[in-house]
């Protein structure tokens, strides 16, 4: 059986497997939180992305909220979900 996942899990679960990878590249690299959140940003939206530029953001806020960041200025986390 391969039944699809719902698009708002999906983002949801996508921020949650983000996180230790967010975590990891501010302490090996070296980075501010918020130049962490930007190229989780870039990555998100880069051309072969399967979610739009509203999705990737939401994605990316949600990322910064789950590891207890700053959320980044250009967030706008909505009180839903993108559809």
């Amino acid at each position: 059986m391969n039944a699809a996942i719902p698009a708002a899990m999906a983002r949801r679960l996508m921020a949650n497997m983000l996180t230790q990878t967010a975590q990891d590249m501010l302490f090996s690299l070296g980075i501010a939180e918020s130049d962490v959140l930007q190229r989780c940003l870039q990555g998100l939206t880069a051309e072969a992305s399967v979610v739009t530029a509203t999705e990737a953001q939401w994605v990316v806020s949600r990322l910064a909220e789950l590891a207890g960041w700053e959320l980044p200025r250009w967030s706008a986390l909505p009180p839903n979900e993108p559809a």
